[in-house]
């Protein structure tokens, strides 16, 4: 068997034995404490002698300081950028050897800012369509891809936003009318972000106040779980050892570089043949244009409508545009019927002007007929 093919595979073993965890919620729902948590006992269970490393886009996680203080961690924190460019910078210092644990609080402030930055750099009021053919590739650049590839444990925090869906309602006798309803949570962040993680976590925040005394807690869901350990669970005050059958199974391997024989896409060869079919396309239409105008038609109503029928006979369209979409070789075919039509419609034209009479359109129209053996398709 083919060397390279057969190098293809290796044997399935965790290969990135490192935590890919992201909490988000609303405000105060505990995502940043709980966070916090799962980095200490990260730090504890690798046995770290590094700092854990905050990137701090919020100025918050000066509050709980005293966690760290309380199990004898040292941490260090960038609290004074914001930019999408600082976080990777911030990744690749962990994976420096400066940092096993990263806490990121929150990707938010990090995506909010990242689209400023573009606005302002293009000058935009408001993002357009095309827009997002730089954002989205440059942030899977500098964040998804580096993100998940890290050679470092990283945990983020995402804000939480509605989703929201528009129903039509039909009411008889009465004009539809549109209700808008929440139909579920998402991160706020790029789109994608939450796919990134191996364990994605919501947090919310509880109460019960029909008690004497309010009672106030917090619950998270797993709403994603690549090891299914713990998958669609809901706890109550979550801690480390609440997530840890996930977090076992995500560290338990061996980082390896190695990853077999790499086979990449290319497209030279495509885009080679795909402007050739343009250039042809092009070709071909602008032989037609010159068979029209051999034809001495111009762009009056009555001219037009020869020229539409013509397309129409030939092609089953009636204008230029409408048969780009047909396949090169049916438009070969075409052009070279509508190249011997033009031919003879000129000599019965002007023989129609040496006799001083006025065209039949019956004549013109069995030209084409004997020039068609069959419809073009």
């Amino acid at each position: 068997m083919d060397n390279q093919i057969t190098s293809m595979f290796k044997k399935l073993e965790n290969n990135r034995p490192y935590l890919k965890m992201a909490f988000e919620g609303f405000a105060g729902d505990g995502k940043t404490y709980t966070s916090i948590e799962v980095a200490i006992g990260i730090h504890k269970l690798i046995a770290s002698k590094k700092p854990i490393a905050l990137f701090d886009t919020e100025r918050a996680l000066k509050a709980l300081g005293w966690r760290f203080d309380e199990n004898n961690i040292e941490a260090v924190v960038n609290d004074e950028n914001r930019s999408l460019a600082a976080l990777s910078q911030a990744i690749k210092w962990c994976e420096d050897g400066n940092a096993d644990i990263l806490v990121i609080d929150s990707i938010t402030h990090v995506w909010e800012e990242y689209l400023r930055a573009y606005m302002e750099e293009k000058k935009r009021s408001r993002l357009e369509f095309q827009d997002w053919g730089v954002i989205k590739p440059k942030w899977k650049q500098e964040f998804s891809t580096p993100f998940v590839m890290a050679k470092c444990h990283i945990i983020f925090t995402g804000r939480a936003g509605y989703e929201y869906e528009t129903d039509i309602i039909k009411e008889d006798g009465k004009r539809d009318r549109k209700e808008i309803h929440k139909s579920g949570i998402k991160m706020k962040a790029e789109n994608e972000t939450a796919f990134e993680p191996d364990l994605l976590v919501l947090m919310e925040k509880k109460q019960d106040i029909l008690t004497d005394k309010k009672v106030i807690w917090r619950e998270a869901t797993i709403i994603k779980d690549r090891t299914t350990r713990i998958d669609g669970q809901t706890i109550k005050n979550p801690t480390f050892e609440d997530f840890y059958p996930a977090i076992k199974v995500l560290l338990d391997g061996v980082l390896r570089e190695t990853h077999g024989v790499d086979i990449p896409d290319t497209f030279q060869e495509f885009e080679s043949k795909f402007s050739e079919v343009i250039k042809e396309r092009d070709r071909i239409k602008a032989e037609i244009e010159g068979c029209f105008e051999l034809m001495g038609l111009g762009t009056g109503a009555q001219d037009k409508q020869v020229k539409a029928w013509t397309l129409n006979q030939v092609f089953g369209k009636n204008s230029m545009e409408m048969i780009e979409k047909k396949d090169i070789k049916t438009l070969r075919a075409g052009l070279m019927i509508i190249e011997s039509f033009s031919q003879r419609y000129k000599v019965y034209l002007n023989e129609c002007l040496d006799s001083d009479v006025s065209p039949d359109k019956a004549k013109i129209q069995g030209m084409m007929k004997e020039l068609l053996n069959e419809p073009v398709k």
